[in-house]
């Protein structure tokens, strides 16, 4: 039973996306290659964005600023953020390893966040990482 009428996944990865688009074909999924951080669509296009766990995928703090800029920018007024991601970790760290590992500090996210143009912004940190909620 799908939850909504239409949900666009966005994959950076060529090959990743084609898997994906193969899996959901039939589905109200659309898969469409593209970069977070410079999201093809336009202005309030949609009413919620979910990112788990690939932030610290992302190379640059800059980057990952962007994305959140790229996130606010696509969503309507009043539309919902969900996202979680890891803290920093040495476990986390070597499973990384010959991979990007940036992992952003909850300590950060609100500034990041807000600066976005996001508001209504709560974070909650466990051992292992973060979730965060915030509305455009």
């Amino acid at each position: 039973m799908a939850r909504v009428d239409h949900l666009t996944a966005v994959e950076l990865d060529v090959d990743l996306a084609a898997a994906l688009a193969a899996r959901l074909a039939g589905t109200n999924v659309e898969v469409v290659v593209g970069d977070a951080g410079s999201l093809d669509f336009p202005d309030d296009h949609f009413s919620g964005a979910v990112s788990f766990h690939m932030l610290h995928h992302i190379e640059t703090d800059e980057e990952q600023r962007r994305v959140f800029g790229e996130l606010s920018r696509v969503l309507a007024p009043g539309g919902a953020l969900v996202a979680a991601d890891g803290i920093e970790n040495e476990g986390t760290r070597a499973f990384h390893t010959d991979d990007v590992y940036n992992p952003i500090d909850p300590d950060d996210l609100r500034r990041w966040l807000a600066a976005a143009g996001f508001s209504a912004i709560e974070i909650r940190v466990y051992d292992l990482g973060w979730l965060c909620t915030a509305r455009a």
